[in-house]
């Protein structure tokens, strides 16, 4: 399948069984470069649990949050619980997602607190920004480095999305930056030992 996107660069994706292989090219730096990118899948010995995704309500108790630039918009928050055993590694994530629209319609699918939704919640990275107008907010930062993940010298952006299709996987992209975020941990590991022993 071929996909051409009208920004700075161009995007092909060929997409086989296994993954997926992206490859760009930005003309105005002359950079070709490509990313693999895995869809999520799990070793016939593991055990993977997936708790229902549930409507969430807000402080005040409203499941429905209206957006601050147009009341007649806003979005529902889902949550859900994910569970994955594995090479003796037991790993629990909750994630969350937003589901937008008009007020109307949201209040029209009835959504309740507490409420199950049928799908799950999966993790989308991406090398271009979902949100153009405002692309920090969904930078893929490493852990408490504040260093933002990479490949290829372009950023990477991480958001979860909520489908109905309980069979969708996530979508990742390794980072090339590991050296420099490695680098930042050993710092910050120092540093907090360093405060520990000033203390004794």
């Amino acid at each position: 399948m071929l996909l051409l996107k009208k920004s700075l660069k161009t995007k092909i994706i060929l997409k086989t069984r296994s993954s997926s292989l992206v490859l760009f090219y930005t003309p105005q730096k002359s950079i070709f470069y490509q990313i693999r990118v895995y869809p999520i899948r799990y070793a016939h010995n593991s055990i993977v649990m997936n708790k229902d995704v549930k409507v969430t309500a807000n402080e005040a108790g409203q499941v429905i949050n209206q957006s601050k630039n147009n009341p007649d918009y806003g979005y529902v928050r889902v949550a859900q619980v994910r569970s994955v055993f594995e090479g003796g590694w037991a790993r629990t994530r909750t994630l969350s997602a937003l589901i937008s629209g008009t007020v109307a319609d949201l209040k029209a699918c009835g959504f309740a607190n507490g409420q199950s939704l049928p799908g799950k919640i999966v993790v989308c990275e991406d090398v271009e920004p979902f949100n153009e107008a405002n692309p920090e907010k969904d930078l893929k930062v490493a852990g408490d480095t504040g260093i933002i993940c990479t490949i290829g010298g372009q950023p990477i952006y991480r958001k979860t999305m909520y489908t109905e299709s309980a069979e969708a996987t996530d979508s990742l992209i390794a980072h090339d930056n590991k050296d420099a975020i490695t680098a930042k941990y050993e710092e910050l590991k120092a540093a907090a030992e360093a405060s520990e022993g000033a203390n004794l």
